[in-house]
């Protein structure tokens, strides 16, 4: 099979020739920065011959606010740290957000984000959104670079997940467990403005994951899921992923922490997949992939269960007993693809990641082939 056929196979339920694998987050089909990192070919490159790629693409859903010209941001150094401060300039008041990057990470760390009071959220709330231009043209360009090495993912979120990311977790956290009503407005309207962007795209694409990330900030261990994962997760993704699914596409729940408490919550949601399945012995896990198999693994294709900090820390053989276990647990029958629950964002690539990476590539290769599931 080609990594596209292998990668399908799996999210339709069916038993591929063997366990896709993959990094998940970085793929050299993309623009993503590691493929302009000289640390990070060799590991790009075995993806592609042991592994199976998958290249993000990005959508626009008319989820942003606010005209550009009302946006002033400052970037100053500190030392090798880079902090990058942004006002938003709204009707009822400025708004700020602060992020941090330090040296040798490819990421940002926030420091204050935009709402962190119901002020600052009564704020955010008189601007308007953007409203975006649905546009298919980025996806189709994705799938048309990426050919049969694998399947394109469109990123967009889903409604708690762009209204947490802008606000102070805490804030969110204790205030919505009391009343979640104004954080609903802010919902809603994201929800709104989503759903009318998908039905626009997903009937002029085919084959495209559309991955919701967002559902774990109502998810333990962090809050009470009970209390929050109806109101704010199936509540929308539940209809956002009907959309998709239907459309003859893919929809995927990003949902990172504990699962026992969700599986009824993400059987209602009906995605095709989920993951990246933090099962034990990962330390947020609460299930194994045995059970995860057991409970919805006959619904939604599971794609996950290696720790990322297994790929930066553990020795070899570990590395490879815990790649045999979820092969073991989450291939009989298909519908698993591994992937690491993160990726490494560090630059450059140190030695022993790459190491550990080229073990992941070759045990769920050598082990992950359907023939010879028996042997695992």
């Amino acid at each position: 099979m080609t990594s596209r056929e292998r990668l399908l196979t799996a999210l339709r339920l069916g038993q591929p020739d063997r366990v896709p694998v993959t990094l998940y987050e970085m793929t050299e089909f993309s623009d993503h920065w590691a493929t302009r990192d000289p640390s990070f070919q060799r590991v790009l490159k075995l993806q592609t011959e042991l592994g199976d790629n998958v290249v993000f693409c990005g959508v626009d859903t008319g989820t942003g606010v606010g005209d550009p010209n009302t946006v002033t941001q400052s970037v100053t150094n500190e030392g090798e740290t880079q902090v990058v401060e942004t006002t938003l300039q709204t009707p009822k008041g400025p708004l700020t957000s602060i992020y941090r990057r330090d040296p040798g990470h490819m990421t940002s760390w926030a420091i204050k984000r935009y709402i962190e009071s119901h002020e600052d959220l009564r704020r955010y709330l008189s601007m308007p959104l953007s409203g975006g231009k649905a546009d298919p043209a980025p996806i189709l360009a994705a799938q048309d670079r990426m050919g049969e090495h694998g399947l394109v993912f469109v990123g967009p979120g889903d409604p708690i997940g762009l209204a947490v990311g802008i606000m102070d977790f805490e804030f969110f956290a204790v205030e919505a467990s009391l009343d979640p009503a104004p954080f609903r407005e802010l919902t809603d309207r994201l929800f709104e403005a989503m759903k009318r962007s998908l039905e626009v795209v997903c009937p002029l694409v085919k084959d495209v994951c559309f991955r919701f990330w967002g559902p774990e900030y109502c998810g333990a261990p962090l809050v009470n899921p009970h209390r929050l994962f109806p109101e704010f997760v199936v509540r929308y993704d539940k209809e956002l992923c009907r959309i998709v699914n239907e459309s003859g596409n893919y929809s995927v729940i990003h949902c990172h922490g504990r699962l026992r408490d969700l599986c009824d919550y993400l059987i209602e949601i009906g995605p095709s997949a989920l993951e990246p399945l933090e099962v034990s012995p990962n330390r947020n896990g609460d299930v194994t992939m045995a059970e995860l198999k057991d409970k919805i693994g006959a619904r939604m294709c599971l794609m996950g269960g290696i720790e990322g900090q297994d790929l930066e820390l553990a020795q070899a053989e570990q590395l490879r007993e815990r790649v045999a276990e979820c092969i073991r647990d989450g291939a009989p029958g298909g519908g698993y693809v591994m992937l690491p629950t993160s990726a490494p964002f560090v630059a450059p690539l140190p030695e022993k990641i790459g190491g550990n990476i080229a073990v992941y590539f070759e045990t769920a290769n050598r082990l992950g082939r359907y023939l010879l599931e028996n042997r695992c």
